[in-house]
């Protein structure tokens, strides 16, 4: 019988489809299976104001509409995610959530929504959503206790980059 102090709901892993994010997948989805915990990887869109409404694919590129290409770059982001030598299967009820607004309120809302107990970030800080701050953020704007896990991998960025290569700019 589990510890009335061990974290029972589900396991959520914010991504910005960086090499860090996919780490941070990774441990989460180990995580889940060995506590038979759901998953839920979410991507908040951040409508930037420079172009709202779209994502660059790259700077000299045509622009996308920004949920399409969201739902794009999640797809080919996972893929490669559950494709690496060392990922897990992904967990049987592992869901995708895309949502729009600012991240760590969205991230806060979903933690609350969803009753979630473990948020699984990475402290270094990262060129896009997961800042050295965004964990102490979310904590801040949510009100059910949250337990902040940060994945202990050896040299995870450089495995990262080796085997998920570039996905995509935001």
């Amino acid at each position: 019988m589990a510890n009335s102090d061990t974290p029972q709901g589900p396991i959520l892993v914010p991504v910005d489809f960086s090499p860090s994010a996919a780490e941070n997948v990774i441990f989460a989805a180990e995580m889940a299976q060995e506590g038979a915990r759901p998953l839920i990887v979410l991507h908040v869109i951040h409508d930037r104001s420079d172009q709202p409404g779209f994502y660059h694919k790259r700077r000299y590129l045509p622009s996308y509409p920004i949920r399409d290409r969201a739902h794009e770059m999640m797809d080919r982001f996972l893929e490669r995610v559950w494709a690496r030598a060392d990922a897990p299967k992904p967990p049987s009820d592992t869901r995708v959530l895309l949502i729009e607004g600012i991240p760590a309120t969205r991230i806060a809302e979903i933690a609350e929504r969803e009753g979630v107990d473990t948020v699984v970030f990475n402290a270094a800080p990262q060129r896009g959503l997961l800042y050295r701050n965004m964990a102490q953020r979310v904590v801040n704007r949510c009100s059910r206790p949250l337990q902040v896990v940060r994945p202990q991998r050896v040299n995870p960025l450089s495995a990262a980059r080796s085997e998920l290569g570039p996905v995509a700019s935001v």
